[in-house]
């Protein structure tokens, strides 16, 4: 999942720390990130049910990339705005805590359509060792500034240093140029019953 981001020179990255506040901050910046994300809100039933249940999600997915040690955030001037989630070569998000996640925010009739939309997701995932980026968001508030750059940018060097490839997948079409100018490339356009498309994409190894 990701929103697309446009770098600031007061602008810092950082490990999400492990104080419950720090992921509330993390994941509530994802949470304004993603408030016009086709995929998200088709999950989603209003903008009671995305707010709750997209910061459940979110809280889920941070803490995951963080106890993996690929949970960063860019700050302005101290300021939270944005969040990047990495998982490194061997780690996985908790599908246990997603799915009950899932279970509890998402209606009946979308969660048969979402799980065979994931699942064709995931078939494009490398076999070999790679970095996947969860998520990657920037507050509406500090867009068009390059830090949606930037952020990713810092990740990418970890996946260079160990000559790795990185995989995500795109849940909102406008970001595939933004991705492409990192070196991804679009492998599949996954379709499933009424849902908007997901575009999973690879970098290759550097």
């Amino acid at each position: 999942m990701d929103v697309c981001m446009e770098a600031s020179n007061n602008a810092t990255v950082a490990s999400v720390g492990d104080a419950p506040h720090d992921i509330e901050r993390a994941a509530a910046s994802l949470v304004l990130a993603f408030d016009t994300d086709p995929f998200m809100r088709w999950m989603y039933d209003g903008p009671d049910g995305y707010l709750r249940g997209s910061a459940s999600l979110f809280r889920v997915l941070v803490a995951d990339a963080r106890g993996a040690g690929g949970a960063r955030t860019i700050a302005v001037d101290g300021r939270s705005a944005g969040t990047a989630l990495w998982l490194p070569p061997g780690a996985e998000d908790d599908d246990a805590a997603i799915d009950d996640v899932v279970r509890q925010t998402v209606e009946a009739p979308l969660r048969k359509v979402l799980g065979e939309l994931i699942g064709r997701v995931y078939e494009t995932r490398p076999t070999g060792p790679h970095w996947y980026l969860s998520s990657i968001g920037i507050d509406p508030a500090f867009r068009d500034r390059g830090l949606g750059g930037r952020l990713l940018a810092e990740g990418l060097q970890a996946c260079d240093a160990a000559h790795l490839p990185a995989w995500l997948w795109s849940s909102n079409p406008r970001n595939l140029d933004f991705y492409g100018r990192h070196g991804f490339e679009a492998l599949a356009t996954i379709r499933v019953g009424g849902a908007p498309p997901l575009f999973p994409m690879l970098r290759t190894a550097r």
